[in-house]
């Protein structure tokens, strides 16, 4: 495992650590996507597209990100997605990951085939929890998506260091919206 000077500072450096720290068939496995992988590539195009604003003598100290979703408020306007890529890093991966949002004050998606039970997820979760069950929660987002759903980083958060990479990964967006 390589030597790092310090923690993780953007979202690349938890995919790099991320990488190191699990195994090549599960990180094969949550770094490829379905079919020719046109998804994978299309997100990170959208990503490279998001221009973040200039922070540099700018007083950040009044800036609201907060929003809601399916009339819930949230801190952000970012939703945890599922992915059967939780249980392959860990084997309490959606609790973890559960307490992370939390922290961030951001709500999550659950898996219908996590494997924990939802009930162990809800039992740790502080923030908005919804199951998902095929595609009824983005439907109810779809008509007016004032959130966006983030999937990747949060398994490189959680293979870096648990519910506090979920938590940092998540900051790290948040400020970057400001």
């Amino acid at each position: 495992m390589a030597v790092h000077p310090g923690p993780p500072i953007d979202l690349f450096d938890y995919e790099l650590w991320a990488k190191e720290r699990l195994s090549q068939a599960v990180w094969d496995d949550i770094a490829s996507g379905a079919a020719d992988e046109m998804t994978v590539a299309g997100n990170r195009q959208a990503f490279d597209r998001i221009a973040i604003r200039p922070r540099v003598l700018v007083d950040l100290s009044r800036i609201d990100t907060a929003t809601s979703a399916l009339g819930i408020p949230i801190d952000a306007p970012i939703l945890v997605a599922s992915s059967a890529g939780h249980r392959a890093i860990r084997p309490e991966a959606d609790c973890t990951t559960a307490l992370g949002v939390g922290r961030a004050g951001i709500a999550m998606v659950a898996a219908a085939g996590s494997n924990r039970s939802i009930e162990d997820t809800a039992g740790v979760a502080t923030s908005p929890l919804w199951l998902q069950r095929r595609t009824d929660v983005l439907k109810a987002l779809a008509p007016r998506p004032r959130v966006f759903m983030i999937g990747r980083p949060i398994l490189w958060g959680l293979a870096t260091s648990g519910a506090d990479g979920v938590f940092d990964v998540l900051t790290i967006l948040q400020r970057g919206l400001v």
